[in-house]
């Protein structure tokens, strides 16, 4: 797999597992029909930014 596909087999996941745990959307995945979780922000704040900001070093601005 090239770094290109790699980059857009990642992206392309990432969206939908936002759309599964940020909306009520109902939509097909894998073949199975599922709806979102619709999370309040505070838990998509610590499902996406607290645990970026704990994985990557930096990425917040900080020098750790």
């Amino acid at each position: 797999m090239t770094d290109q596909a790699a980059s857009q087999s990642w992206e392309q996941q990432y969206a939908l597992d936002w759309r599964y745990f940020a909306t009520d959307d109902l939509f097909n995945y894998r073949g199975q029909k599922i709806e979102g979780l619709n999370l309040p922000r505070s838990v998509l704040r610590k499902l996406y930014h607290d645990n970026a900001v704990r994985w990557i070093p930096g990425i917040d601005g900080s020098q750790r």
